[in-house]
């Protein structure tokens, strides 16, 4: 009898073992083959929306497509290829069920568009062509449709970055040069995705620094700042360049001397930091401050190839633009110790 339970217990516990592990390896398969089996469909789709030719003739075609006249045709379409179309909704849950796997991504742009998305096809009967035909016209009407699918499918495409993010348990932060520099490699012509994949914060979010309009310039310092603990030189594994005709290492007594005398007060400044403490309080942005410090250290400065930032509306467009520009500006002051404690950029104006 004992050998007998013996046996049993020994035959239950390789079955927990089996079930334990099963799961786990299926995963990993699934995430493989949805990379590896569409791939080349993904790069089709991306270098036809990364063509301007192709994206002309397409907007033109959807301008005709809102003529009166043309409605009944799309009509007649979606009732003649009812099965396509569902095959083609059924592809694209799957799609989108691979981007919902990272939480990340759902904060993002491409977020925004998968709610707006499944909201719209929670209140679409797909028996009813109406329905259907209702459905078709809101996709269209959604902002920036093609810019949107473009990054989606500029992930997709790379087979690299589609496994990266079907594994969403990957930490750029915790991770050895071996995994982040195809990221890298992938993602440095893409500045707002990097950026946004390395800290968590995507437009829109809040940041330290005080607004949403300042976290593209937060993104990029923090950004910088992990690479940094990976390479030497983060600025240049982005290929960005950075040039100047002379550097002045002792700017404090210009910075009081320009505090007091045109500012009209009356306070002593001991270094970088306690004069961005000091501007900030007479409501100055973080961008005029910045450009102060920094063009007292670095005579003629210039940039190369840093990319434009997103735009969250029509304040201060320019300088929106140029976020990037001041995050890098703001990581070589506190590289080159010129700026010792980061809190002082906390809670700025815009």
């Amino acid at each position: 009898m004992d050998k007998a339970k013996k046996i049993n217990k020994t035959k239950i516990q390789k079955k927990i073992k089996k079930k334990q592990i099963k799961p786990k390896s299926t995963s990993i398969k699934t995430d493989l083959q949805f990379c590896e089996n569409n791939n080349k469909l993904f790069k089709k789709i991306y270098l036809f929306l990364d063509n301007p030719k192709n994206m002309q003739l397409t907007l033109y075609y959807i301008r005709l497509l809102h003529h009166p006249k043309a409605k009944p045709l799309v009509l007649k379409q979606l009732k003649e290829h009812k099965s396509v179309l569902k095959k083609m909704l059924e592809n694209f849950r799957v799609i989108l069920s691979f981007y919902k796997e990272n939480n990340k991504i759902l904060k993002s742009e491409i977020g925004h568009f998968i709610m707006y998305y499944e909201y719209h096809l929670s209140k679409t009967k797909m028996n009813c062509n109406n329905d259907n035909l209702q459905f078709f016209y809101t996709l269209l009407a959604y902002p920036k449709l093609f810019s949107l699918l473009k990054n989606i499918f500029y992930i997709l495409s790379d087979y690299r970055a589609c496994l990266y993010f079907a594994s969403p348990h990957i930490s750029i932060q915790k991770s050895n040069i071996t995994k982040i520099q195809p990221i890298i490699q992938k993602f440095r012509s893409n500045q707002t995705m990097l950026f946004s994949m390395i800290t968590g914060l995507y437009p829109g979010d809040n940041c330290p620094w005080g607004t949403p309009y300042y976290t593209g310039a937060y993104n990029c310092f923090e950004s910088l700042l992990q690479l940094k603990k990976i390479y030497k030189q983060p600025l240049k594994e982005l290929k960005i360049e950075f040039k100047y005709k002379k550097k002045h290492l002792k700017i404090h007594s210009k910075l009081e001397e320009l505090y007091n005398v045109k500012m009209n007060q009356k306070q002593k400044v001991n270094n970088s930091t306690q004069f961005i403490i000091f501007m900030k309080k007479l409501g100055y942005d973080l961008y005029q401050v910045v450009d102060i410090v920094f063009e007292m250290v670095y005579e003629k400065p210039s940039f190369k190839n840093i990319q434009d930032c997103y735009i969250l509306d029509t304040k201060k467009i320019y300088h929106q633009k140029k976020n990037y520009v001041y995050g890098v500006k703001i990581y070589l002051l506190v590289e080159n110790g010129f700026i010792n404690n980061m809190n002082c950029f906390d809670h700025f104006r815009f």
